[in-house]
């Protein structure tokens, strides 16, 4: 079994392992050959609608006991008939998770700022 390491490794040892040489880099034979093996070093980005947005933050909102334990006192209320109680638990998941669609609009704003000034599009690499 190898052993892994908890440190980074020396440039020296990084290209050896990457088997490439420091001095020359990669020759566009072994870059190519490289590309269609692996494909291009990019992120994809899954982009999704604000509907399944709040249908997945709706979703989220029952994982776990404590929601589910609030769930289930809903049927226990209309049983007592507590009507007020019961309005109040039934209408909390849409609340809650329309709070947490509106709040997540200004992150997904910023974090798409910063992806466009970070990596621009025609962008080739160094020394290319």
């Amino acid at each position: 079994m190898d052993r892994i390491a908890f440190y980074p490794p020396s440039i020296e040892e990084a290209a050896s392992r990457l088997k490439t040489a420091l001095e020359t880099g990669l020759s566009d034979t072994a870059a190519q050959q490289r590309l269609d093996r692996y494909g291009p070093n990019s992120i994809v980005e899954r982009r999704t609608g604000p509907r399944v947005r709040f249908l997945s933050y709706f979703r989220s909102y029952f994982r776990g006991p404590i929601p589910a334990t609030i769930e289930a006192a809903a049927p226990l209320s209309a049983a007592a008939r507590q009507w007020e109680d019961f309005a109040i638990i039934l209408a909390m998941p849409p609340r809650l998770a329309r709070t947490k669609a509106i709040g997540s609009r200004p992150a997904a704003a910023r974090s798409s700022c910063v992806r466009e000034a970070s990596a621009p599009a025609n962008f080739r690499g160094f020394g290319k």
